[in-house]
């Protein structure tokens, strides 16, 4: 093999040492520093693998041909950008060139009416971006129309946390039987770690044992996911083979800060990324949320919840919304201030902030759109409320506790529903009382 080029030594020292932005909904978002390896199918997902200042280089379709876009808009800011041949490229305007000898300007926005991607084309108001970083996910609508269905069930599994990865793969933990379980995008349904034995072992798939895992988190640079290891209180960690090992959490029950190794957790339940790399955990038992930075060092927030926190997700800008009792407070940048966003008392009603109401929430996520999708357990609906201004909506369940699968969201019905995650093509997942739902948002 020869020497690399000045250009591939260049976009090598990029992907070591440049931030990566992302962008959606007209806002820039900073990211870890670190960048995005490998490529997708033709009609798929242009994936940025370095960065740089006003630079972005990336992998298009099954052809693996390398591209670098630079952007004069905004100057200095290179972001993310999606290309789907049946709906054209979407993103800001700026320069792009095919690392050869030619280049145009194009306006990347998405468009959903031609196959080619030459401008101009204006972006759609309510238009969303896929955006696969590490610590941040944004989605798009859906082709499809909104739907119901059930991805695959069984009597034997009691689903907890969920993920997908960058692929669509969809792993969950069986909080009951002491394990995690993926689910490929072909549905074959695999043992990924753990096994009905509970225990503490570290190791390979099914040698290494769980305590009822709940609450993942996937870092979508390294395929890593994190299980919030309830019953041994403790932050594990599991490779993309399968490889199980301690994060964080000395396994005794407890509050001490510090180190990784020697921090304390009680009942982790819960955990979210946040987009400087922070990990954040429900510690349902010590009614606390807990930062892991990425210097392997555990805190504890000064925020007073008021009660055990069910779920987290966090805001680009660095706020945390908690659900805990029948609620959704908001935790502000200061991680002290703590504030009800939306319900306050249990019930089941739509409605404007604190005048909503909830029956025990539980998961939580946030979109590119800043709306926080909201499992609402006890009353079996997902509810989504709006950052911007606090309204709260219910987009999927009929409230009946049994699982019926439907093409009017809002007439399917869910059983005990309890997390869900976003693949990143418009399609949410939630778990519930032994299967795995899939909701087509749609424009929802």
């Amino acid at each position: 093999m020869g020497k690399p080029t000045l250009i591939e030594r260049l976009l090598l020292f990029l992907a070591m040492c440049i931030p990566l932005f992302l962008w959606a909904a007209d806002t820039f978002y900073l990211n870890a520093p670190n960048s995005i390896n490998g490529s997708y199918t033709t009609n798929s997902f242009v994936k940025v693998v370095t960065t740089g200042v006003g630079i972005a280089t990336a992998i298009f379709d099954d052809s693996i041909k390398t591209a670098i876009a630079t952007f004069s808009n905004p100057s200095g800011i290179s972001f993310y950008w999606q290309f789907d041949q049946t709906k054209g490229t979407k993103g800001l305007t700026g320069t792009f060139s095919t690392g050869n000898t030619d280049s145009k300007t194009i306006n990347l926005v998405r468009n959903r009416t031609t196959n080619n991607a030459t401008p101009p084309y204006s972006p759609l108001s309510n238009d969303k971006v896929n955006i696969f970083g590490k610590n941040a996910f944004v989605f798009s609508n859906s082709a499809n129309s909104p739907e119901v269905s059930t991805v695959w069930n069984s009597d034997d599994v009691s689903p907890q946390g969920i993920v997908t990865d960058n692929s669509g793969n969809i792993y969950f933990s069986d909080s009951a039987n002491h394990r995690i379980i993926k689910i490929s995008t072909d549905t074959i349904v695999t043992n990924f770690a753990g096994t009905d034995t509970s225990g503490n072992d570290n190791g390979p798939g099914s040698s290494a044992r769980f305590n009822t895992p709940k609450g993942l988190a996937i870092d979508r640079l390294t395929g890593n996911i994190y299980v919030a290891d309830s019953g041994n209180n403790k932050i594990r960690i599991i490779t993309p083979n399968a490889q199980v090992s301690d994060f964080a959490g000395s396994g005794g029950a407890g509050s001490d800060d510090g180190i990784v190794t020697l921090a304390k957790f009680n009942t982790p339940v819960a955990l979210a990324f946040d987009l400087s790399g922070n990990l954040y955990v429900a510690d349902s038992g010590n009614l606390k949320i807990r930062q892991i930075s990425p210097g392997s060092t555990v805190t504890t927030l000064p925020a007073v919840l008021g009660g055990a926190p069910n779920s987290l997700a966090i805001k680009t800008s660095g706020e945390i919304f908690v659900t805990t009792d029948h609620k959704v407070v908001k935790i502000d940048v200061d991680q002290t201030t703590v504030t009800d966003f939306a319900g306050n008392v249990s019930g089941s009603s739509d409605g404007i902030g604190t005048s909503a109401r909830f029956k025990n929430p539980t998961g939580s996520l946030i979109d590119g759109l800043e709306n926080i999708y909201v499992i609402d357990y006890d009353d079996n609906k997902i509810r989504k409320v709006k950052i911007s201004d606090t309204s709260v909506s219910t987009v999927a369940g009929n409230g009946v506790s049994t699982r019926t699968d439907n093409s009017d969201p809002l007439s399917a019905s869910f059983a005990n529903p309890r997390d869900l995650a976003l693949d990143g093509f418009g399609n949410l997942y939630v778990t519930e009382a032994h299967a795995i739902r899939k909701f087509v948002l749609g424009n929802n």
